[in-house]
């Protein structure tokens, strides 16, 4: 990840937590407070918390608002599980649920779609009532009158559903259907910044010129995880040149190999701006690690009955696939490449 991406992650992060967002141009502030921290270790176990990743939690269907597709009134439901990696295997006859738009064609089997992104093309056909062909699954014994936003056309009915069921080559029999839950925006919190404060606090002006240190974090790629931008009294606020926009901004960089204290010295000499240099968690990968695994993970994206629709990550970050779901041969070619650091997030899980 270059610093240009950086910086617009960043954005991400104060745009969640700070609406509306303002056109916030880091590069075109500049001075020349650095800072380092002395005892790398302390600082590392306060970024430990960053690195963690949590896999296998499947939100739990409402009973009360739950019913049975059968009309048998049952309102028994599976129970949440928090699971590592190979229990997110979905094999024959497990009962499985997942969150998503359902799409019944005349004459086709209906699908169960994946929230994927989806695009509208002026004059095109409205992407609502696509059958998602890979990244969703058959179902059977869905209940059309009970989904959540139905529409209809020609012939074609759609709309959102909570859905468990029994899994059997490809295909899910549907035992629970349950509303699809309004859409939640959830701010990203804000991480703290690893350092203290030097002596006089941190400098208001904002991010350095970044030329150098983006040179230097790309030779250095084995060494180098995450950065990323902190802001110790909060983030940006708009409007533009408002007394709210003008914040501290510390560029952290996490090193994940190498002699800690070189590389500091070595960035302090590159960076005008305040710099916070930490060890890397325990679970950080480098950003040359980052780029092998993506690479590795590219022929699986290029299958399309992988059913993958999203990757991210890398750079410090594990690498995130979200896909339909991970059966033994998929789960199988993600072990081959290094499962300790991906993580899968299937939308399609065992319950």
């Amino acid at each position: 990840m270059n610093v240009d991406e950086l910086l617009e992650r960043a954005g991400e992060h104060w745009r969640a937590e700070q609406p509306p967002p303002p056109d916030f141009d880091f590069t075109r502030f500049t001075h020349r407070r650095r800072w380092t921290v002395a005892a790398a270790a302390t600082a590392a176990a306060a970024v430990v918390i960053t690195g963690v990743a949590v896999l296998g939690r499947t939100p739990a269907a409402d009973p009360a608002s739950a019913h049975q597709s059968d009309g048998s009134g049952s309102t028994t439901s599976a129970t949440d599980v928090r699971v590592g990696p190979e229990g997110l295997i979905v094999r024959d006859g497990m009962t499985v649920r997942a969150q998503g738009r359902v799409v019944a064609a005349p004459g086709k089997p209906v699908r169960f779609c994946a929230p994927t992104p989806i695009t509208a093309i002026g004059g095109g056909p409205d992407p609502y009532f696509a059958d998602c062909q890979h990244t969703g699954v058959t179902v059977t014994g869905v209940d059309l009158a009970q989904l959540t936003d139905s529409r209809g056309e020609g012939g074609t009915v759609a709309g959102g559903a909570t859905l468990t069921g029994v899994y059997t080559a490809g295909v899910v029999r549907v035992t629970l259907q349950g509303p699809l839950p309004p859409a939640t925006v959830t701010p990203i919190p804000a991480r703290p910044v690893p350092c203290a404060a030097p002596p006089g606090g941190w400098s208001p002006t904002g991010l350095a010129e970044n030329h150098a240190l983006h040179d230097y974090l790309e030779q250095q790629g084995d060494n180098i995880g995450a950065t990323w931008v902190g802001y110790p009294d909060g983030p940006p606020t708009p409007p533009t040149g408002s007394p709210g926009y003008l914040k501290p901004a510390v560029m952290v960089i996490e090193v994940v190999a190498g002699d800690i204290d070189r590389i500091r010295a070595e960035l302090d000499a590159r960076y005008a701006g305040d710099l916070c240099v930490v060890a890397a968690p325990p679970a950080a990968v480098s950003k040359a690690e980052a780029s092998r695994i993506m690479e590795a993970i590219r022929p699986i994206m290029e299958d399309r009955t992988s059913g993958i629709y999203t990757t991210g990550g890398g750079g410090g970050d594990r690498i995130k696939v979200e896909l339909v779901m991970v059966d033994q041969r998929l789960f199988d070619r993600f072990a081959a490449i290094g499962i300790d650091r991906i993580d899968l997030e299937p939308w399609l899980r065992p319950v």
